[in-house]
């Protein structure tokens, strides 16, 4: 059986205190139903901040601005095939959030509070990230919208 590595990206998009998150839809293979940040896979040869724009935009219908990286975490599928690791970015709208349009891979979003993620369906990966990223706000904050 091969053995593959993949590089994927993922969006913390912070406005107003709230950070956006995306449901997986039932019918994908992985993870059905689950919530997470917009994000995906790399191309081969791309750059993590041209994926992690490309990647909002096509998940969320969202222009964010990339800020930095903040949070590396990896994961193996449960058959041990598929090796993943994933770069967290912290993101700005590049303007106020309308309308989200999602991808096909998704049918539902939330904007949640740190508060409100003990409600919410995350991997306990996802969660994690998603509470560096609040972590990580302050020392971020001139660049961010409030």
């Amino acid at each position: 059986m091969e053995k593959i590595t993949k590089v994927s990206v993922a969006a913390f998009i912070y406005h107003q205190d709230k950070v956006l998150i995306v449901r997986r839809s039932k019918k994908e293979k992985f993870l059905p139903g689950t919530y997470e940040m917009p994000g995906g896979k790399l191309d081969f040869g791309e750059n993590p901040l041209a994926g992690v724009v490309r990647e909002t935009k096509e998940e969320a219908g969202l222009k964010v601005t990339a800020i930095t990286p903040y949070h590396l975490f990896s994961y193996t599928t449960k058959n041990n095939t598929l090796y993943t690791v994933e770069i967290d970015f912290l993101c700005r709208p590049d303007s106020p959030p309308g309308e989200i349009v999602l991808s096909d891979a998704h049918d539902k979003f939330l904007w949640v509070t740190r508060e409100e993620l003990g409600k919410i369906n995350l991997t306990s990966l996802m969660r994690r990230a998603i509470l560096k990223g609040f972590k990580a706000i302050p020392n971020y904050k001139d660049l961010l919208p409030s």
